[in-house]
């Protein structure tokens, strides 16, 4: 009969030639034999028949066979299964029903005749009766040691059978019976010739994962174990038992995927690495000319390796388990780089080979021919020539593609972990795309699943080449996809990985450069179509990957540059010159809105929710309206949110696993949780929670939070949303958690409750805190050396204050900071744009947005007993760049001078004017300084008046009360008429004394606090410094008179603007933020909000203490944002 590897079985039997059959005849002639009990003659019947019967089945005639079913062929040789006394018989009856397996009908048959357990018999004794048929065999079925060659030639039949039984789904149940997989473990550990074909049963049982618990449950698990150990690998020499060898090689192989297997559904198994290392040195790094190939066991190896690897805690941990043998501590790494340029040659020269066939056909190759020539070898024997297109050579062709897919996988896992990325790079790892160069479906999926496994972890995501590496290769494959290219079974995975992906700020940015909307709508046109009828009759896997595509372009839609007009990417205006900074992507009004309108009407939950929050967050202008307005649909999004976050995960899958209620975990359950998860090196990840939560549309949630915290009008709303914010930061999933982090970073923007519309808050609380704005809007920069407050003098409780003395200022914002048009620098931190991304373009307001005369500065000073004569200069308007001709020079817009009467006539002469070299002093009479400086003095302020711009500037002098020494509280409200209620003009307070100076405003722009540094940007200054300051705030609306009262009367820092970095502070927000500086995209924003946080005085040795040396090395990060945010953050606690 044919060879090993047929369709059909090689019976013991053989036949010359092919002589045509009767079959009435035949069945005449069975019958005859049975009643004879001539168990020969029996045997010869279907041993003639055979040739006859093949060549038909072979030429598709099933006819013969078929008419023998339906004359109860399968009678007679039910009878001789259960013949009382012979075990021939038995035998005999077996081999003929085995014949006809290839026929379902017979397969079925051969289940109701228990056929299984007639194997089973064949194994025992000739004594055994007929009685036990049906029983099963409870161990010893295999005989003894080995029972003899007959008993070893039954086991060995018994189990070829079995193999081909485990081909056909009829008969796998039946084969994972525990009395079946008894007798094969027995068979494995005592019969060594029926290693390769036991452990080839038990790769197709495991093909099945609900036959994992079965095999896992019995002894089948350990025998597995203890052959991958002991198997006999090493080749022999010249002369050994080679064919015992290849069993071995084969049967190690077999062992090794069913193992890979398991671990890959997550059943425990005890795979010592240094083994498979050991294997893969002395097989898979040749050492002579003569080894065979082995590619076969060495892609199962490979597989297995990565299986344990992506299972286990820490790859790292598992590659440096090696051979005590080996001192070096890399040669786990020094084998894995033989091994990987294996793959690559092979694959070369598969590839070369097949681009060259007709060459090779006609006997020339522009590739290597000894190379060529070495491969066209059997796997396991060098002697042994196979050609081009044979069997043998696809299956070694198939060996070798999946042995590059498991091996390039593995070291995507490793560049993935920090510790060995480097060595992987230093190691000399090259060409690790190949993998993406591969067609097979099955081995597509793996590189697939592995990407999704990848992107969703912390660890590869601090490593953007490899991210954006991936991002690029993805959209290569769904460009395949649009063409046809592309195996469809493998289509939502891609789908998966990519909306994976499209959670991370870098890959949106990607994706958007890539135009992902347009293809996607390429991708399935049908899927994006307008017609609300057209999508009643969708099938599951339809609506699926149209949800997935969904996903990608929601996710896309929300990055920072394509919903907030302030924000762009320095990447997309890279990319593309024409790109304009205020583009939403994809396009809103005719093209993306219309198509969520009528998703909106959708029938499936998801997607309705998706297109709702998105139209939500797009149509900004429903947010113009009162706080009280949008209550409501902010607590409809917040409720919804708050039960269906990945943070609740774990309560979820408890009431969905055991039932009962649902447990709302608080938030110091989660960070102990968060702690926990970080210390063992594991985290949440978005495709595990799809199953309980809604990763993505709470993303999508928390982007319109994020928003809406913006909004000195909305953070009253968000006063019981702080826990669950921070219990999102704990446990959600990364992206959830960059959110979450954004959303309390955005409330420490511009606080507080109040709707104050604070801009810039600079509180002094520190002698190194000088240039820390609690605001959160600006990034000031200090320039020369301020002096701390001096001990006991400074306000609320002797801490703050600072000396402004010559050559010190505060600058706010090098192109100056005007109210009306705030930066919106920190409202955004994507991990790799840099702050030009956000520091260009002013904040968008939802709704009215701050007049260019309606601001009020105030600020707490310390009056000395004995005041100088200079000139001390609060507030300098910003200058202009050295080359820029005819620009408005740079003015000192508020400030103190001394004014000393002239002794001869009495007229006011500006002290300040008169002490450098240069003096003139009185103007009126000519009166040297020298005559004039000691007449009587007087301090005065000055508003310089700009309400007609350019250079027509005027100043407003103004005589106010005699100052006592110590602290005093100073007001500027600028407010410009819009009702009954304001007046045109400037109210300057000092204390609580006022005076309105109606029709005057100084200029809405501050550029230096504390000193006048000159005219123009190179200008030589500082030498009018405004002496001792605290609270120094601006804010973009005019604050009412019962306001400014209360800033004057304030004897301590409870009531100032800070009470959400206060609350946040008691809910112990450092250490929460603390966790999540793993994943770079989260990072970053949680570095801004700790940024924030550090602003309160309180938390600053906190935040040190608990992320400080982390956060010193993120100064050497490779993105841009993230060395910004921690400088911020180490500046402000320092």
């Amino acid at each position: 009969m044919g060879a090993q590897g047929s369709a059909y079985p090689a019976l013991p039997w053989g036949a010359n030639g092919i002589e045509p059959i009767d079959k009435v005849e035949f069945m005449s002639d069975l019958q005859k034999a049975w009643n004879n009990d001539d168990v020969n003659q029996y045997k010869e019947l279907w041993r003639t028949s055979w040739p006859f019967r093949e060549s038909m089945i072979k030429a598709g005639d099933k006819d013969f066979d078929q008419d023998l079913l339906d004359d109860n062929v399968m009678g007679l040789i039910k009878n001789g299964l259960r013949h009382r006394s012979s075990i021939e018989w038995r035998q005999v009856s077996i081999e003929a029903a085995r014949t006809f397996l290839y026929n379902e009908k017979a397969r079925q048959t051969l289940v109701k005749l228990e056929y299984i357990d007639s194997l089973s018999l064949l194994t025992m004794s000739d004594d055994v009766g007929a009685d036990v048929v049906g029983a099963g065999v409870a161990g010893g079925g295999a005989g003894g040691k080995e029972g003899g060659s007959e008993q070893v030639a039954r086991n060995l039949l018994a189990v070829n059978i079995m193999s081909e039984l485990a081909d056909h789904q009829e008969f796998i149940q039946l084969l994972c019976r525990a009395s079946i997989l008894n007798f094969l473990c027995i068979v494995l550990n005592q019969v060594p010739q029926a290693a390769e074909k036991v452990t080839e049963i038990f790769v197709k049982l495991s093909n099945m994962e609900a036959n994992l618990n079965l095999l896992r449950e019995g002894s089948v698990g350990d025998i597995l174990e203890s052959t991958f150990k002991t198997c006999v690998y090493e080749r022999p020499a010249a002369g050994g038992d080679m064919e015992r060898w290849k069993m071995n090689v084969n049967a190690l192989g077999n062992v090794a995927r069913v193992l890979g297997t398991m671990i890959k559904y997550e059943h425990e198994c005890q795979v010592e690495t240094e083994n498979v290392v050991k294997v893969f040195d002395r097989l898979g790094v040749p050492r002579s000319e003569d080894i065979p190939d082995c590619l076969k066991l060495l892609s199962s190896l490979a597989r297995l390796f990565y299986w344990v690897c992506r299972m286990s805690g820490s790859v790292a941990d598992r590659l440096q388990e090696r051979l005590s043998a080996h001192e070096d501590p890399d040669y786990v790494l020094h084998v894995m780089v033989k091994l990987w340029t294996k793959c690559v040659d092979i694959h070369n020269i598969i590839g070369q080979a097949k681009a060259d066939y007709q060459s090779i056909q006609m006997g020339g190759w522009s590739g290597s021919a000894s190379a060529w020539d070495k491969f066209c070898t059997d796997d396991l024997d060098r002697s042994v020539r196979i050609s081009m297109g044979s069997p043998e050579m696809k299956s070694k062709e198939n060996s070798a593609r999946s042995f590059l897919c498991y091996m390039n996988s593995l070291l995507w896992l490793c560049l993935a972990q920090p510790t060995l990325r480097w060595k992987l790079r230093d190691a000399g790892f090259k060409k690790l795309h190949l993998a993406f160069e591969l067609e097979d479906p099955e081995l597509i999926r793996v590189i697939l699943s592995t990407i999704r496994h990848l992107v969703d972890s912390p660890a590869a995501q601090q490593c953007h080449e490899l991210i954006e590496f991936f991002g690029k290769a993805l959209t290569d494959y769904l460009d395949q996809a649009i063409e046809g290219r592309f195996p469809e079974n493998q289509v939502r995975l891609l789908l998966d990985s990519l909306s994976i992906l499209a959670l991370q700020r870098g890959m949106q940015e990607l994706f958007t450069e890539k135009r992902i909307w347009e293809r996607l709508q390429k991708f399935r046109p049908e899927a994006f179509l307008r017609d609300p009828h057209r999508r009643v009759s969708r099938d599951k896997e339809f609506t699926r990957i149209e949800m997935v595509s969904l996903f990608i372009v929601a996710q896309v839609s929300v990055h920072p540059s394509n919903r907030m007009t302030w924000v762009y990417s320095d990447r997309l205006l890279a990319a593309d010159a024409k790109w304009a900074p205020e583009t939403q992507y994809p396009t809103r009004q005719n093209d993306f809105e219309p198509y969520l309108e009528v998703l909106v009407k959708d029938r499936d939950d998801t997607v309705r929710t998706v297109a709702s929050l998105l139209l939500t967050l797009f149509q900004e202008k429903k947010f113009h309206q009162p706080a009280e307005e949008v209550a409501g649909t902010f607590k409809s999004v917040l409720e919804w949110w708050k039960v269906n976050s990945t943070t609740q995960y774990e309560a979820h899958r408890e009431l969905l696993d055991n039932g009962g209620e649902l447990h709302v975990r608080g938030l110091r359950e989660l960070l102990d949780d968060a702690i926990r998860r970080r210390e063992n090196q594991t985290a949440l990840t978005s495709m595990e929670t799809m199953k309980y939560c809604a990763p993505h549309e709470c993303v999508l949630a928390l982007s319109l939070f994020s928003r809406l915290a913006l909004e000195p009008k909305f953070k009253s709303l968000f006063r019981d949303a702080l826990e669950p914010l921070l219990g999102c930061v704990c446990s959600g999933i990364w992206a959830e958690a960059r959110e979450a982090a954004a959303t309390l970073a955005n409330l420490m923007w511009m606080p507080d409750f109040k709707e104050e519309r604070l801009v810039c808050w600079l509180k002094f609380d520190g002698p190194h805190c000088v240039a820390v704005d609690s605001a959160n809007v600006l990034m000031p920069v200090k320039a020369g050396n301020p002096k701390a407050v001096e001990m006991g003098k400074g306000m609320y409780r002797n801490l703050w204050g600072v000396k402004f003395v010559e050559g010190s200022c505060v600058t706010l914002h090098p192109d100056g900071l005007q109210t009306n048009k705030v930066p919106g620098t920190l409202t955004s931190a994507s991990a790799s744009d840099t702050l030009h991304a956000t520091s260009k373009r002013e904040y968008q307001w939802l709704g009215t947005e701050p007049g260019p005369r309606r601001f009020t500065v105030t600020c707490w000073f310390y009056w000395p007993s004995d005041p100088t004569m200079d000139t001390k200069v609060l507030i300098q308007t910003t200058p202009p760049k050295v080359d820029t001709r005819g620009a408005d020079p740079s003015t000192a817009s508020v400030y103190v001078e001394c004014v000393v009467t002239c002794c001869k006539c009495g007229a006011p002469v500006v002290a300040g004017d008169n002490l450098s070299s240069d003096a003139q002093g009185c103007t009126a009479c000519g009166a040297p300084w020298s005559q004039v400086k000691d007449g009587p003095q007087e301090f005065v302020w000055v508003l310089v008046d700009d309400k007609k711009g350019g250079a027509d500037k005027t100043r407003k002098t103004m005589k106010t009360p005699k100052l006592m020494p110590g602290w005093h509280f100073l007001a500027i409200v600028s407010s410009h008429s819009s009702s009954s209620k304001t007046f045109d003009g400037t109210k300057f307070w000092l204390d609580t004394w006022p005076v309105t100076l109606k029709q005057v405003w100084i200029k809405n722009d501050f550029y230096n606090i504390g000193n006048f540094t000159g005219k123009t940007d190179d200008g030589e200054g500082g030498r009018k410094p405004f002496g001792l300051i605290a609270d120094f705030r601006i804010y973009a609306d005019a604050l009412s008179d019962n306001a400014v009262k209360a800033l004057a009367a304030e004897q301590n820092s409870e009531n100032h603007p800070d009470e959400i970095a206060r609350l946040l502070g008691s809910m112990d927000a450092a250490t929460i933020l603390a966790q999540r500086l793993d994943v770079p995209d989260t990072a970053a924003e949680c570095l801004r909000a700790l940024g924030s946080l550090a602003t309160l005085s309180s938390q600053r040795a906190k935040i040190y203490s608990v992320c400080g040396r982390e956060v010193l090395k993120m100064l050497e990060s490779p993105y841009p944002m993230i060395r910004r945010q921690a400088a911020r953050l180490l500046a402000n606690i320092a």
